[in-house]
């Protein structure tokens, strides 16, 4: 799923076994394709809207707000 920069998202972090670790919304800021082993990948710029800081998460991180 690709995001636009501007965009309000939900993004996640999580410890190593996949529990998540903290939780919020967010601006997508930028984002970079990156290749490896013949696979495409895409990292997103995260602005956090409750913490005030950037963060780089993967695709697997963010997601669609519902809209209404």
């Amino acid at each position: 799923m690709n995001f636009q920069i501007g965009e309000l998202v939900r993004w996640t972090t999580e410890y190593n076994d996949l529990i998540v670790r903290d939780a919020g919304t967010g601006i997508v800021l930028c984002t970079t394709d990156y290749s490896y082993d013949n696979t495409r990948h895409t990292s997103y710029k995260i602005y956090r809207n409750k913490i005030g800081d950037t963060i780089s998460v993967s695709h697997n991180n963010i997601f669609k707000l519902k809209e209404k």
